[in-house]
């Protein structure tokens, strides 16, 4: 199964094909195979011994990790086996061998393309210079009753909604124009005057920027997939080629960026510089 075009293995993989240094496959026997090594028919030329060392030095990057073991993608491929199209990689893929179905990315080809970690990188930076953000739900669980300014907690760029949950669990929605203009954002607090006589706790909501996700299976929701891989592409042209080709690429990136950072929330507030 494809990974979902919007998660960071899709993008890597339709990254990868954009920079034509991608080919993606799926193990189709087991036949003659150890934990170092499977075979995809596909890439099989039918001669022995021809061409070996067309993947050699290249990076196989499989995309689920089922009975992969301790080692982690994506591992180097060491010999080709052009007459059954048979891969041998380093480190071991686990305690067994993998097995028919599994599908994976063969990239970075013979190591003259653009490796793994710095695609990922790149991603991740392109996503963060979008301004894109995360969803994410923080409590004040002892608010302030002295002179009602609470700390905002730690792990929140942005506030667009807060929530009153008083000791029967009942929410109140706190409406914005209550709490928008009370925001110190030298000090990360809110003016939150409701806690009179205790037993209330606040649900802040807020975003955070882009991080790379430790899930790469994942959608990342509401972005557009085709401008994230052509604005990676960019970045990475960026720092290849000759000084002109670099300044070019660089124009490029900027320029579009200018025009695709994302937007605010309604009532949000931003509490860091996206410049």
């Amino acid at each position: 199964m494809a990974p979902v075009p919007s998660s960071m293995n899709g993008l890597l993989y339709s990254l990868g094909a954009y920079m034509r240094d991608a080919y993606r496959g799926r193990v189709t026997s087991t036949s003659g195979n150890t934990v170092n090594s499977f075979t995809d028919a596909n890439l099989a030329l039918g001669v022995n011994n021809e061409e070996t060392d067309r993947y050699v030095g290249s990076e196989v990057y499989f995309e689920t990790t089922t009975g992969m073991g301790v080692n982690v993608n994506p591992f180097r491929v060491t010999a080709y086996d052009s007459g059954v199209g048979r891969i041998t990689f380093t480190p071991a893929f686990g305690a067994a061998t993998p097995q028919v179905g599994l599908e994976y990315i063969l990239q970075n080809i013979q190591g003259q393309g653009w490796p793994h970690q710095l695609k990922l990188e790149t991603l991740t930076q392109v996503l963060r210079d979008l301004g894109v953000m995360t969803r994410a739900k923080v409590t004040i669980n002892t608010p302030n009753q002295v002179n009602y300014w609470n700390a905002i907690p730690a792990g929140l760029d942005s506030i667009y909604g807060v929530d009153a949950v008083d000791g029967d669990g009942r929410r109140t929605v706190i409406p914005a124009k209550t709490w928008a203009d009370r925001v110190n954002f030298q000090d990360r607090t809110i003016f939150l005057p409701y806690d009179v006589f205790g037993g209330i706790t606040f649900q802040v909501y807020g975003r955070v920027k882009y991080a790379e996700p430790t899930d790469l299976t994942l959608a990342i929701p509401n972005i557009n997939t085709n401008m994230v891989v052509k604005m990676a592409a960019e970045r990475l042209m960026s720092v290849s080629g000759t000084t002109q080709d670099r300044r070019v690429w660089q124009g490029l990136y900027e320029s579009r960026m200018r025009g695709w950072r994302d937007t605010p929330l309604p009532n949000e507030i931003f509490l860091v510089d996206f410049a």
